[in-house]
């Protein structure tokens, strides 16, 4: 499964939310996702045989405005696996 890296910032951003149930939920997201790519980078089996990547920007990368639109362009415009991390936390 191949995350933006976006998708991993909008997480953090919501990990601060002034709202308790979306702060919660957030900080379990993130750190559910932490715990997977720690486990994986030790070389231990991922839940169903899944291998998760974050999908880095490139260096010279301008977000779009609208959050939704990145997450749809990310992957097509970074399909090449030099942009791919699966050690980002």
């Amino acid at each position: 499964m191949v995350i933006p890296h976006v998708v991993v910032d909008e997480i953090d951003k919501k990990s601060c939310a002034t709202s308790d149930t979306i702060r919660r939920r957030a900080r379990g997201v993130f750190a559910l996702l932490e715990q997977t790519l720690t486990e994986q980078r030790q070389g231990q089996a991922t839940a169903g045989g899944v291998r998760i990547e974050v999908l880095l920007d490139e260096p010279q990368h301008v977000r779009l405005p609208n959050i939704d639109d990145e997450i749809v362009a990310g992957p097509a415009n970074s399909s090449s696996p030099s942009h791919r991390s699966r050690s980002r936390s």
